[in-house]
């Protein structure tokens, strides 16, 4: 989409270099918060999961590998910024790699409240 010279150099005329970048991740991402309803109805009636978020390369096998982008052994493609795919208390483990490095401050609070939600009784890894 934003692989045209054309365009590409059409926005940077009104926006800076970083801007523009920004403006195109977060554009991938509503594309991909518009699959989110079909990833949440995969995982309904799930129980005693283990999710392992912001994978990158280093999936665990045997986890739900959630991320936001494809790469091998990823399983589950999901912005979780806002929300998790999870129901509540039906994840028995959470792995977070290099996850909070790639969120906003103001998204944490949100981000850790998700978690609480969808966790049951058992530490958090990280």
């Amino acid at each position: 989409m934003w692989e045209s010279k054309g365009i590409r150099k059409l926005i940077l005329k009104f926006f800076p270099l970083q801007t523009f970048m920004h403006m195109r991740t977060e554009i991938l991402l509503i594309l991909l918060r518009w699959k989110h309803g079909r990833v949440r109805r995969q995982y309904r009636k799930s129980d005693k999961l283990l999710a392992h978020l912001g994978a990158g390369l280093f999936a665990k096998p045997g986890w739900v590998i959630v991320n936001v982008s494809k790469g091998p052994l990823i399983n589950c493609l999901y912005d979780c910024r806002k929300s998790l795919p999870f129901p509540d208390a039906s994840v028995r483990r959470i792995f977070c790699e290099h996850f909070f490095e790639q969120i906003d401050y103001t998204e944490e609070v949100s981000y850790f409240l998700t978690v609480f939600k969808v966790k049951k009784e058992i530490p958090i890894d990280s």
